[in-house]
């Protein structure tokens, strides 16, 4: 038996970025600290459980046939970004506009 226990596997995780209403986020803050875990943990047990209480939801899963579990969901519209991660475009999302330099009077 080794003295150091092996790593437990973890999964792999995907950055989000997302914009809440400010009250939400300070309930989300509130409730990471209520129970000693951060933000993102709080997040994807809540969104677990929508998943699996929504039996609208499961049919709906059911009827365009479940990804088997482990295997990639990502869209072929992910956007590589620096390290590795991809921001994932939900259908219906519009790209952010680029941002261009401007100097006062409208010109760049």
């Amino acid at each position: 038996m080794p003295l150091i226990p092996t790593q437990p596997t973890l999964e792999q995780k995907d950055t989000l970025s997302l914009r809440l209403e400010r009250e939400i986020h300070e309930r989300l803050r509130q409730y990471a600290e209520f129970i000693q875990s951060p933000k993102d943990y709080v997040i994807g047990q809540a969104l677990r459980r929508l998943f699996r209480k929504d039996k609208e939801f499961a049919a709906w899963l059911d009827r365009r046939g479940r990804t088997p579990a482990g295997t990639s969901t990502t869209p072929t519209d992910a956007i590589p970004r620096r390290g590795g991660e991809a921001r994932v475009s939900a259908p219906g999302d519009s790209p952010s506009p680029a941002r261009t330099p401007t100097t006062r009077g409208g010109q760049a």
